[in-house]
């Protein structure tokens, strides 16, 4: 009905109001699939739908490092992928984001949580703070859940680092900027998730507040991992934007197209 369809009755633009008995019909939507059906005069069990898509890694600018990192973690299926880029330093305050974690996995929400910074090599004090934490996730049994980016340089090679790129990426396809610092002078990645419109839940301390005011999901560091799980699991639920984004992952990638419909066409 929106296009003009020159001697409609004619060779050869009736061709395309007639059933080809051969032929496999694909429509782009449930729209389209109706009209076709009414237009053959035809079930519309005949037509099947393939949607149109959106390649995710050139559209928003992820490097190929981060995109294989992201299939290897299977970073399109969890529901929460929190994202905490920072140095390896007590004051960040590492150990209450892995419990938030493993608390928003224990509430059912399948969740990740990518941690970027190394230990400084020079500094006894990071290092011995990181066997801590991961003597803490090995407790939690949460090993699954707490990625530190520093350590894939075992499988992606000794080369592999996160440089800026990689950073702009590692933000695009995360759900949400996780910030628990007990201290702070100010707080980069705030301005950075904030320009990526990326949900921020962050501590309450005076430096971070300066910043977004009303704006993100403030917590005590005195509140219970659990109840500031639950408060970004509802936070997040606010945000149409959140769950479009998963819709789109899920479901209009040309992997997920490729895995849920054309995967069987071409086999």
């Amino acid at each position: 009905p929106d296009y003009q369809i020159p001697n409609r009755g004619k060779y050869p633009w009736k061709l395309l109001q007639e059933v080809q008995p051969h032929g496999r019909y694909i429509t782009i939507s449930s729209w389209r699939k109706k009209q076709l059906s009414e237009l053959f005069g035809v079930d519309s069990s005949s037509f099947q739908i393939v949607p149109n898509g959106v390649d995710l890694r050139s559209f928003l600018g992820v490097t190929d490092f981060i995109w294989q990192i992201a299939q290897d973690l299977d970073l399109f299926h969890q529901e929460i992928v929190l994202f905490f880029p920072s140095r390896i330093l007590r004051r960040k305050n590492y150990e209450l984001a892995i419990h938030i974690t493993h608390a928003l996995n224990r509430l059912g929400k399948k969740s990740l949580l990518l941690l970027t910074g190394p230990p400084d090599p020079h500094n006894s004090k990071t290092t011995e703070y990181l066997s801590e934490l991961c003597a803490l996730i090995k407790k939690l049994d949460c090993e699954k859940e707490v990625i530190f980016i520093h350590n894939l340089k075992e499988k992606y090679g000794p080369d592999f680092k996160i440089g800026y790129s990689h950073l702009q990426a590692l933000y695009s396809l995360s759900d949400i900027l996780l910030l628990p610092s007990s201290q702070e002078g100010f707080g980069i990645p705030l301005l950075e998730a904030a320009s990526k419109k990326l949900p921020i839940a962050c501590s309450n301390i005076a430096s971070f507040t300066e910043v977004t005011k009303e704006y993100t999901l403030l917590f005590s560091l005195k509140d219970d991992p659990y109840e500031i799980a639950q408060r970004i699991i509802d936070f997040l639920n606010s945000q149409p934007t959140y769950h479009l984004f998963k819709k789109i992952m899920k479901t209009y990638s040309w992997e997920a197209i490729y895995e849920n419909y054309l995967k069987e066409l071409v086999s």
